[in-house]
């Protein structure tokens, strides 16, 4: 996620993200993970990405990152 998250600041987006952690366990750790991001093109304010919830970080499961970006009309 950080690759992504830094690939849409080098193509000109602004980034706002927001954590949340829920079900803590004895020790205090949380035991979810939940978080919210968009891209915004800083010259108009316009969403051009906002992620997919829905990766459970199951065994197996794989992410694709998002390799376009609209703010400079190309690949990242």
């Amino acid at each position: 996620m950080e690759n992504e998250l830094a690939d849409w600041v080098k193509a000109g987006a602004e980034v706002k993200f927001e954590v949340k952690f829920s079900g803590f366990d004895a020790k205090g750790r949380p035991m979810g993970v939940e978080i919210e991001y968009s891209a915004f093109n800083p010259q108009n304010r316009e969403i051009v990405y906002i992620n997919e919830p829905g990766f459970k970080d199951a065994p197996g499961q794989t992410v694709s990152p998002k390799r376009y970006c609209p703010v400079v009309g190309g690949g990242v």
